[in-house]
């Protein structure tokens, strides 16, 4: 995965090498937006590669003994200022590559919570404003 931006991988390592989690405290996710651009353009490896950065920060988030997660979807990636400027096409192909990343997403948090070791998380759907546990 090419690294274009700050991403949340980056980040996280960064929090963990200079913080000790409590594992009282509730963190979030909410990731992926920007690296669905990939080299500037939507596309569906992009939000592959943002679901594998995710789930390989709530593995180390969990590894350092965060326990409690809430963890965000996409929105509707149609309705930005940028997708709607670019026009029908791009508003479609950027609200199928947010379902993609959502799906994805469900996918990778169900393999993680199949683990008897794993933390109990939250997600909170953005595309369709609901939640689940």
């Amino acid at each position: 995965m090419t690294e274009l931006i700050p991403n949340l991988l980056s980040e996280t390592s960064g929090y963990l090498a200079n913080n000790t989690p409590d594992f009282h405290t509730l963190y979030s996710i909410w990731s992926g937006a920007d690296n669905l651009l990939g080299g500037g353009k939507f596309g569906p490896q992009s939000a592959a590669d943002a679901v594998a950065a995710v789930k390989t920060a709530i593995e180390d988030l969990e590894a350092a003994g965060v326990r409690h997660l809430l963890i965000f979807n996409m929105p509707r990636m149609g309705d930005t200022p940028d997708a709607q400027s670019d026009g029908p096409l791009s508003i479609a192909a950027a609200n199928i590559f947010a379902d993609a990343y959502n799906a994805d997403l469900t996918i990778a948090l169900a393999e993680l919570r199949a683990d008897p070791c794993s933390s109990p998380g939250f997600t909170m759907s953005i595309f369709t404003r609901s939640w689940c546990w």
